[in-house]
């Protein structure tokens, strides 16, 4: 049976109709059989895992091998006596011999958890269970090679095929038509849009480090009879448990076997001789959902806040610390500002050599629901503080985390959210009756973000860092050799009858020295929220207090799994010889497989809460023709994309909704809140980072496109303001206002959507004359994290979500985002069109291009700020009708096609162009005014002209000319009129006033001369004007009013990103932004809200767009969506640059 592949997989059921196939296989083949030694049976054994077979060139040289059977060898002998086999009685024998081989195997299949370690050490993907078997299949499906080391492969294939065939047939009957998932494609990078590794972007195998990366051979601790010795007197399921010595742990409190009572104890445990010792927790402390963190040179361990009670109680702000000596003595700390559940602790040391205990994260105490962005710190040594200090919190946070300290800096990863609500009984069921129906998601896995807080530093910040490759919460983890170990956890649960869990069994490290994660060997037993140790011989061990259910009688009893360390490259374990980069490859793709699994059971369950909301065609959840659709159908892949295709790898969202009604959209909000779901926002789909497509369920408003004139109105509210819909592009608006006589300042590109530009701020060539778009704004219209629809104004309470909505930020990253689905603009004062006839020219443009000079820039840039600041021009009554500005440009776009080779690209030679262009907005008159006192200065401003053009356009034609398209048709449809490169990457800098012309000398250079060339260019736009006149700084959320110009470099290509010159382009446009910035010195003043940097998602980059309206802005962020239900990160991996500064 083993020589011809036969692999068992868990289905007894249909063992004896695999017997009868294989026998009729030997029947017909028996002629093709050649002699088979003896030791096939024994060093070419099957391996305990389905599709995966074992050889001895995967097992140490010196490890022990296999052992046959007694009988097996007899009758394996009588096998491979070939000159015999053509007779009869000698067949019987061959059979039954293969029936005995065949009943072995089923021996050891169906007592797995007695696998011995040679076994478990060359297990790549711990796939021993039926859902674990599934996910192999479905790795298998995607194209996943599968090792062929024995005789018989074609046999082997065959029976697998049939098996898989049969499987399908079993599984398959229930998916209705159309609903089966398309082939994925493969992709350099993840196309789940949960957080992943960077291990996706390039071959598994390969990493930055030469430092070898530790893994484990996980093996069961003890025989099942020894587990209930290590079982804590007081159970203590969902403990904090750390190990505070060599030999020493500690439970904290923890629930009791039926989650409605919980133990105040303090319970230590011996870890050499599995005894237990315990005391009584101090009064008013918390049990369960506490924070608890030890500091080993003083022997204090403290215990912060968290849930007083089992089930669902109220939270508590308790703290108290206990001095871990010869004899036990509490102390109390003061209290936390708020209660907290779940929240993280951690003891770390100032610049001052002052020991604070830092208390982050978590959820608030008055719900158990909306996240906590809190942190806090309080002096414990040399003096005791009195009170607590408010630090900037970490950009995203949640309960059951992992917080450890390494070089005095604190790692935080591995939280989720979606706990239980409060209850008015301390009951489990009443806790998720409260605020859960059925189907409904809780304690859901966030995005996988790593953030360290560096407390050594001057100024401390919390800093993101590489993302884990598998999103979970509940994890155990430990630091061990300079490595940050995360082991198992939960993706989700959700709420069934009996509340089903569903942990995992993966194992993940970060590399502490070289801050990148690997994928480690999986546990032999699923794990959630374990005991974590390293005993004196360097073993790990995992265990998990469970009950024990027996002829209807619980008796308590743990889980324990122990590892053993060794080192990929087999440093540690010199006869070890499996591959490691096959190792590496196969728990990618067993990752790859769960996280798509899960995915598609998180959309699932959102969809059939749509239908249940009546948002769907009957019978019809996922069709196209609905307003959802999930990433397995066809019509998904053109509507997930956004014009940028440098992010396309990144857009891979779980669903993108086009919804057509507000309740549709009220519908989507809130089942994604009650799946754990991130939600974002589309309108134009220009997201300078890509990430409103980028995972979770995207609300695409572009459906939504009224324009309504306040006279058409009977709303007595809002009778007086023009509404526009939240879908509606610049373009549009642009030609329906037209055609009604008025003009709405706004940006350049007519495809831009105006929902975007209004939360960037919108500056454009009418900006100095009139203002930013966004201070025409008298009112939103939203549907809040809640799913109700709101109406903000500045008469009533929701002035706060207009304010932030005018310039807060344009809905890039975690801390810009606005805290919900706009809907609707409420726009007031639009200006008239400034001729009295449509088809009147209103718009002179003037292009001068210069000699393209190192001393022309320098020049330029010096007399352009002069022209800006002359105190003469700027009292002439239509100064601000006129808008210059500058470019330094390397135009070589035409030269450079997609299949031109790297090699032959730096020989290109740069098109340089520096031109200074100006717009002119007024009826002939005004033109007349201002070629006598304006046009003569700007073809001043440099030396040499090249070339000059002057033009005169009526608004539209004008409109079409800067946006790139050729009618009013692309003009209104979103058409993107400039061809300039499939792929962008830009930087936008402010300046609060005059910069030296020699920093636009060195940026010239850069533009210029870089290598490689491509086309690339820098735009500098004035400021000031009415920008900064209409409102002052503080009464809307963008802040640069009174800054002189902002500027925007850009950089194009249309090569792969994995070509070395676009890896090179996007170093060099980072270096060129980079110097251009320090340059400026203290006349940097931060970037333009429109163009955010993707790796800008922590708080204090908030500065950098929102200035002194920072801290106002993510106060109201946090207050509008508490839960932070509308989170938006870019998955932080090699794609996704660090921030330019």
């Amino acid at each position: 049976v083993s020589s011809i592949g036969y692999t068992h997989r868990d289905r007894p059921d249909r063992s004896a109709y695999s017997l009868k196939w294989i026998r009729s296989r030997l029947n017909k083949n028996m002629a093709n059989i050649k002699s088979v030694p003896r030791s096939l049976f024994c060093n070419k054994m099957i391996s305990l895992l389905p599709f995966k077979r074992l050889s001895s060139d995967q097992l140490g040289a010196n490890e022990p091998q296999p052992q046959c059977r007694s009988s097996a060898s007899r009758a394996s002998a009588q096998f491979s006596n070939t000159s015999v086999l053509r007779q009869r009685r000698f067949f019987r024998l061959c059979l039954v011999g293969g029936a005995c081989m065949f009943c072995l195997q089923l021996v050891i299949v169906t007592n797995h958890h007695r696998r011995t370690p040679e076994a478990t050490s060359i297990e790549m993907l711990g796939a021993t269970g039926p859902v674990e078997r599934l996910l192999i299949q479905e790795v298998a499906q995607k194209g996943a090679k599968l090792e062929d080391w024995a005789l018989g492969n074609d046999i082997k294939k065959e029976v697998e095929e049939k098996d898989y065939e049969e499987e399908k047939l079993e599984e398959g009957q229930d998916k209705a038509a159309g609903t089966e998932e398309a082939e994925v494609v493969k992709s350099p990078v993840d196309p789940l849009r949960r957080p992943f590794s960077p291990l996706y972007e390039r071959k598994a195998i390969e990493t930055t480090s030469t430092r070898p990366a530790l893994d484990l051979i996980f093996q069961p601790k003890v025989s099942e009879k020894e587990y209930f010795q290590w079982v804590p007197p007081h159970h203590g399921s969902e403990a904090v448990f750390l190990q505070i010595q060599p030999d020493l742990g500690v439970a904290v409190g923890g629930f009791k076997d039926d989650y409605n009572t919980a133990t105040a104890t303090l319970q230590f445990l011996n870890l050499s001789t599995s005894q237990w010792t315990s005391t009584t927790l101090p009064e008013g402390i918390a049990e369960t959902h506490n924070a608890v963190t030890y500091d080993e040179k003083q022997e204090w361990l403290y215990i912060v806040s968290g849930q007083k009670g089992g089930a669902c109680l109220p939270a508590t702000k308790a703290v108290a610390r206990v001095h871990v000596g010869q004899n036990l003595t509490f102390e109390y700390l003061p209290d936390l500002p708020e209660a907290r559940y779940g929240s993280s602790a951690a003891i770390v040391t100032d610049e001052s050599s002052h020991k604070f205990l830092h208390v982050f994260g978590g959820v608030r105490g008055e719900n158990r629901r909306d996240i906590a962005l809190d942190h806090w710190r309080l002096r414990v040594y040399p003096t005791l503080g009195h009170e607590w200090e408010t630090l900037p919190g970490p950009p995203d946070a949640g309960l059951h985390a992992v917080a450890k300290v390494y070089n005095n800096s604190i790692y935080y990863t591995a939280f989720g959210s979606q706990d239980f609500a409060l209850s008015p009984r301390a009951n489990m069921k009443k806790c998720r009756e409260n605020d859960f129906k059925v189907s409904d998601a809780h304690h859901v896995a966030r995005h996988g973000l790593l953030l360290k807080y560096n407390a050594s530093a001057s100024n401390p910040t919390w800093e993101r860092l590489q993302d884990m490759p598998l999103a979970l919460c509940h994890a155990a983890s430990i630091i061990y050799r300079d490595q940050l170990f995360v082991f198992g956890g939960v993706q989700t649960q959700v709420a069934l009858k009996g509340g089903p869990i569903l942990p995992e069994r993966v194992s993940q490290a970060f590399d502490l020295k070289t801050q990148e994660w690997h994928i480690l060997s999986n546990l032999t037993e699923v794990m959630y929220n374990p005991y974590i140790w390293i005993d004196s011989s360097n073993s790990l061990t995992l265990m998990r207090p469970h009950e024990y259910q027996k002829k209807g009688k619980k008796r308590p009893y743990s889980k324990m799994i122990q590892g053993k360390f060794l080192q990929t490259n087999g440093l540690d374990v010199p006869n070890q010889t499996h591959s490691k980069d096959m190792h590496a490859n196969r728990q990618l793709n067993f990752l790859q497989a769960r996280k798509t699994t899960v995915r598609r059971e998180t959309s699932e369950r959102f969809l059939a809460c749509l239908k249940g909301a009546g948002q769907s065609p009957p019978g019809q959840p996922f069709h196209p023709t609905g307003i959802c659709h999930p990433f397995w159908i066809p019509t998904y892949q053109g509507l997930r994309r956004s014009w940028n295709h440098y992010y396309d790898p990144l857009q891979h969202p779980d669903l993108v909704c086009k919804p057509r009604t507000e309740s549709q959209v009220s519908a989507i909000v809130t089942c994604a809140r009650r799946g754990g779901q991130a939600l974002c926002a589309r309108s134009g789909k220009h997201s300078y980072s890509g990430d409103t497509c980028t995972y979770g369920v995207v609300v695409d408003v572009t459906e939504f496109k009224d324009i309504i004139e306040p006279s058409s109105q009977s709303n007595a509210t809002t009778h007086s303001y023009w509404r526009m819909g939240a879908g509606n592009t610049l373009g549009r608006v642009s030609f329906e206002l037209h055609q009604r006589g008025y003009v709405l300042p706004a940006g350049h590109c007519p495809s831009v959507g105006l929902t975007g530009l209004i939360l960037a701020g919108g500056q454009g060539p009418l900006a100095r004359l009139y203002g930013m778009t966004s201070d025409f704004v008298a009112g939103v219209r939203y549907v809040d994290w809640q799913g109700s629809i709101v109406e903000a104004m500045t008469s009533n309470a929701y002035k706060d979500a207009l304010w932030l909505a005018r310039g807060g930020g344009s809905g890039q990253g975690g801390v810009f985002s606005f805290p919900g689905i706009i809907l609707e603009w409420y726009m007031q004062d639009i200006p008239k069109l400034i001729a009295s006839n449509s088809s009147q020219p209103v718009f002179t443009t003037i292009t001068i291009e210069f000699a393209p000079t190192l001393d022309n820039a320098e020049m330029l840039m010096e007399n352009y700020q002069d022209f800006l600041l002359d105190k003469a021009l700027l009292e002439d009554p239509y100064i601000n009708h006129l808008t210059v500005e500058v470019w330094i440009a390397n135009m070589v776009k035409s030269k450079i096609p997609n299949q031109v080779p790297d090699n032959e690209r730096n020989g290109v030679k740069p098109r340089k162009v520096l031109k200074a262009v100006a717009y002119f907005y007024g009826d002939d008159d005004m033109n007349q005014h201002a070629e006598t006192h304006f046009y003569p200065r700007v073809r001043a401003l440099a030396k040499h002209v090249k070339k000059s053009k002057t033009s005169r356009q009526t608004y539209l034609d004008f409109q079409r000319t800067i946006g790139g398209v050729g009618n009013n048709q692309e003009l209104t449809s979103g058409h993107h009129g400039w061809n300039l490169g499939d792929k962008w990457k830009g930087y936008s800098a402010v300046a609060s006033d005059k910069v030296p012309g020699s920093v636009f000398r060195e940026l010239a250079v850069g533009m210029w001369d870089t290598k490689p060339q491509t086309y690339r260019y820098t735009e500098i736009k004035p400021l000031r004007g009415s920008i900064s006149t209409n409102l002052g700084e503080l009464d809307s959320a963008f802040w640069h009013r009174h800054a002189l110009f902002w500027s925007l470099s850009s950089h194009f290509w249309k090569a792969p990103e994995s070509s070395q010159y676009v890896q090179n382009i996007l170093r060099e446009s980072s270096q060129i932004h980079r110097r251009y910035e320090v340059g400026m010195g203290e006349k940097f003043a931060g970037s333009y809200a429109g163009y955010m940097d993707p790796g800008s998602t922590v708080p204090h980059d908030l500065e950098r767009y929102n200035g002194g309206n920072a801290a106002k802005a993510a106060a109201v962020r946090k207050s509008l969506d508490p839960s932070n239900v509308f989170r938006l990160y870019l998955p932080n991996n090699g794609l996704a640059t660090a921030s330019a500064v």
